[in-house]
């Protein structure tokens, strides 16, 4: 166990908060992971696409987020504000290619689609914009809350219809709101795994929900193509 303080000590010297860049870095594995798994349901689809790249943009984030981390303690340097900035803006593009995903298969109306589809880039837009006039957490905070409020409101299932799908997504996505407040009061169990930590690992659980929605809903896609060419071959 001494061993362990003592590499854990020398590594706090390279690097500004050891733990927490090393969640970042893990997290970002399994963000890129489940991107090549979305990818590989079906290439050719726009909503996988979208979910793709909310993963690989995600993934992104957190790399450099642990990069971020790792320079901490040289908070206000040029490399630390470079990192800082753009952990957040590939996070905002990471909600916007969700939001894409979303309302590109849950608002039938195609006038209210477009719309919708143009102020979620505005959103963007302003968003980065925002984040390099003020850089405040407050700004990624706001953007991110418009953001999972509009999701968690078109995922919600209201039906029977893709009703574990949309209960999958819309969970994952609640759950991701529980790191605001883990953030805000700062909750963390040491100083070895604070509440940075905590909130990745509540990540780690809201991406798990959010790819067993998505496998649901190809595998029910993937069933129900199987079932129509059987129907086709018997007639």
């Amino acid at each position: 166990m001494e061993n362990f303080y003592e590499i854990y000590y020398r590594l706090n010297i390279l690097l500004c908060e050891t733990t927490t860049a090393i969640t970042d870095v893990l997290l970002s594995f399994y963000s890129f992971y489940l991107c090549k798994k979305t990818l590989s349901f079906n290439k050719q689809s726009e909503f996988n696409k979208h979910w793709a790249y909310f993963f690989a943009f995600f993934g992104c984030s957190t790399f450099i987020g642990g990069l971020a981390h790792s320079t901490s303690c040289l908070y206000n340097t040029l490399s630390y504000n470079i990192c800082w900035l753009l952990m957040q803006v590939s996070a905002g593009i990471s909600l916007f290619f969700a939001q894409q995903a979303v309302i590109a298969t849950e608002i039938v109306d195609q006038k209210i689609r477009q719309l919708s589809s143009k102020l979620a880039l505005l959103q963007l837009i302003c968003f980065v914009f925002c984040v390099f006039i003020f850089r405040d957490f407050k700004v990624v905070a706001l953007n991110s809350l418009i953001g999972l409020i509009q999701l968690i409101l078109l995922c919600f299932p209201k039906t029977n219809h893709h009703w574990e799908y949309k209960t999958l997504l819309s969970l994952g996505f609640m759950i991701s709101f529980i790191t605001v407040y883990v953030n805000r009061n700062q909750l963390g169990f040491s100083y070895w795994f604070n509440h940075n930590d905590i909130s990745h690992v509540i990540m780690f659980i809201s991406l798990w929900h959010i790819n067993k929605g998505l496998s649901y809903k190809y595998h029910f896609y993937k069933l129900q193509k199987s079932k129509n060419s059987i129907k086709q071959f018997k007639t």
